[in-house]
């Protein structure tokens, strides 16, 4: 049997800087990964951080403090996420970004900004670079290349984790390289192995039943979740999944969907009707809260709706496709499955598989509002066209996903507890396998993933290199 100073298990957004930190000290250190290459959910990411007293901030005449960032994330959150891990994370967000960027992050050149891709904050506290997680981990990538060729860090790819046990005062993994299995025991072991939104059986366990739709990393399988589940650890917050508004079924993009539409009126204007299964409007289309739009799209069957127009809307109306051209989208009707079109509202519902007269009163509803000016019935105030001119289209979305809310639950200084709340010895965790929840709640706020996560790496690798240092002097002076 192996043994090890500090275990980390997962080279992403948290693992890597609790391995660079923990490393100062000569410790014995272990890296390991399921994936090829290091980096985690850095080549997928948006790499979306948030960040309050910044000097970014400063630069541009900012004012902001952790204290107005916390305010913000529990608003935003309705006060679902976890107080102590939210504090934990603003309080130290500031020093993560500015280690970032004096090792070479550049983020661009207008941020921070108020971002409106989720409910946003009220300051601006939002950045990201040109190139999104890429640029993150072209600055961490170097700093742990150094560290492996300096003997510092054992960096071990495409080792799975097996189980994890636990071994008298510390903590026993057992893992599998290359079809060998083998156990490393350590005084400490960090999970970081990300969250399970590639695994869709155990997303729809943990999600309270709702299908997986999404492209997360392949490697995010849940592993950590299970393996530690076995040995009694608590998982909470499996009743706080929200879906992302909204994405594609499209073959051909990674997880088999993509955001092929724009659908945040924030940056254009909804001309399309949207009808759920029945073929019946069910929200305001125009509402300027993503948290209600992601709340209505929640409670729909499969969290499916169809966005109608015409081509009187397609002529007029400023594309609703993000990265394609009309003449690049229109082949798709009627051959792909997410896109339907027809010369009539009733041949379209009978190829969306609905109620020809409940879609046609759907739409002739909107119509005679639009044709009236009379009120909407959902309060929908952006309507410059009637949907009349044939023909008519239809294409699917659905409630997507590239992270699960539920996740490991931890104490204050990120140690796993088990179901009775006490702590597993040796045991900490960090980064998504926490679960969104943690510090965004049951919504979406910005930067309150990837930020933590580095951040909460951050910390614990000082931790356990304070610990090591301590410990390395007791034995001295014994």
């Amino acid at each position: 049997m192996e043994n090890a100073d500090v275990l980390i298990v997962g080279a992403g957004a948290a693992g890597v800087p609790a391995a660079l930190f923990a490393s100062e000290t000569g410790a014995h250190i272990v890296l390991v990964d399921a994936a090829s290459r290091a980096g985690g959910t850095f080549y997928l990411s948006t790499g979306h951080m948030s960040a309050a007293g910044t000097k970014l901030q400063a630069e541009k005449g900012i004012e902001d403090s952790p204290e107005k960032h916390f305010d913000d994330v529990m608003r935003i959150s309705k006060g679902t996420a976890n107080p102590d891990l939210v504090r934990l994370a603003v309080d130290n967000a500031a020093d993560t970004l500015h280690w970032l960027l004096d090792n070479g992050l550049e983020v661009l050149p207008e941020h921070p900004i108020i971002h409106y891709g989720h409910e946003p904050y009220a300051t601006p506290r939002t950045y990201w670079a040109e190139t999104g997680g890429l640029a993150i981990w072209g600055a961490l990538g170097p700093l742990l290349e150094a560290k492996v060729a300096a003997g510092q860090v054992d960096l071990r790819l495409e080792t799975k984790l097996l189980s994890i046990s636990r071994y008298g005062n510390g903590v026993r993994v057992t893992l599998e390289h290359a079809g060998r299995r083998y156990d490393i025991t350590a005084g400490t072991v960090l999970l970081a192995t990300g969250g399970y939104a590639s695994n869709p059986e155990l997303f729809t366990e943990l999600s309270g039943g709702k299908p997986l739709y999404g492209g997360a990393n392949e490697h995010s399988q849940g592993q950590g979740l299970v393996a530690t589940r076995n040995i009694g650890a608590r998982i909470v917050n499996r009743d706080d999944y929200l879906p992302s508004f909204a994405a594609v079924p499209d073959s051909s993009a990674h997880g088999g969907y993509t955001f092929l539409t724009q659908t945040y009126p924030q940056f254009r204007q909804p001309w399309e009707v949207y009808v759920d299964s029945d073929g019946r409007r069910f929200m305001r289309e125009d509402d300027p809260s993503v948290d209600r739009r992601e709340r209505e799209l929640l409670k729909q069957p499969g969290m499916r709706f169809w966005a109608i127009f015409d081509e009187g809307i397609r002529e007029a109306a400023p594309s609703f496709f993000t990265e394609h051209s009309w003449d690049e989208i229109a082949p798709r009707f009627n051959k792909d499955p997410a896109f339907r079109s027809a010369d009539s509202l009733s041949a379209l519902a009978k190829k969306i598989d609905c109620d020809a007269q409940t879609l046609q009163c759907s739409i002739g509803e909107f119509n005679d509002a639009v044709d009236s000016g009379a009120p909407d019935a959902f309060a929908r105030e952006h309507r410059p066209l009637a949907l009349a001119k044939a023909p008519f289209y239809a294409v699917e979305h659905v409630g997507w996903s590239i992270v699960g809310f539920a996740g490991l639950d931890v104490n204050a200084a990120l140690q796993v507890v088990d179901e009775s709340g006490a702590s597993i010895d040796g045991l900490y965790a960090a980064g998504e396998i926490l679960g969104m929840a943690a510090t965004s709640g049951n919504a979406f706020t910005g930067g309150m993933s990837v930020t933590p996560a580095m951040t909460f790496g951050r910390l614990l690798g000082q931790r356990l290199a304070h610990e090591y240092t301590q410990q390395q002097i007791a034995s001295r002076v014994v």
